[in-house]
């Protein structure tokens, strides 16, 4: 099955809405899911804020986004020019946030949203040499540490948020 087929297998009950048009659209959601999504956000809590008007009574959002980890504040402590490098890795104009556990709490509570799931996890989207490169790191004894760093990275590195919010009472 191709993706055309795939659309027009689900087209009769595809409800999409331009988002030009979605701020004034009046149809309501059980359950928005923002998948690598938050961290892109350039005003995060107008968006949840939006998103809560959007949801119908019960409604949840699922939103999984990148988070930091002991890695952050260690290069920050022994090095500044990592650390400068880890951020410009991490944080940049598509990567607008990096969130920790105490932020996006705080901005879920902003937004008047109760956090009911959330769990730390690992995952990496592209190899460490990705990373690495961006980085501007090309040294290949730390490019096969970042293979192992990752490799490893389940037991070591949890770098990922996933959560369900629904609205507060």
């Amino acid at each position: 099955m191709d993706d055309l087929a795939l659309l027009k297998s689900y087209a009769p009950i595809n409800c999409q809405i331009k988002f030009a048009d979605f701020d004034e659209d009046t149809k309501k959601f059980d359950f928005i899911f923002m998948n690598d999504v938050f961290e892109h956000l350039t005003l995060p809590l107008d968006t949840l804020e939006l998103l809560r008007s959007k949801l119908k009574p019960n409604g949840k959002i699922f939103i999984d986004t990148p988070c930091t980890f002991w890695l952050y504040p260690l290069t920050k402590l022994f090095s500044k020019s990592i650390h400068k490098k880890l951020l410009i890795g991490t944080v940049d104009t598509d990567h607008q946030q990096i969130w920790t556990t105490n932020s996006f709490y705080k901005i879920s509570k902003k937004a008047k949203f109760s956090v009911i799931k959330y769990k730390r996890l690992s995952e990496y989207t592209q190899s460490s040499e990705f990373y690495l490169n961006n980085m501007g790191i090309t040294s290949p004894l730390l490019q096969l540490l970042g293979r192992i760093f990752v490799f490893f990275s389940p037991y070591i590195a949890k770098n990922k948020i996933m959560a369900v919010l629904e609205i507060e009472d």
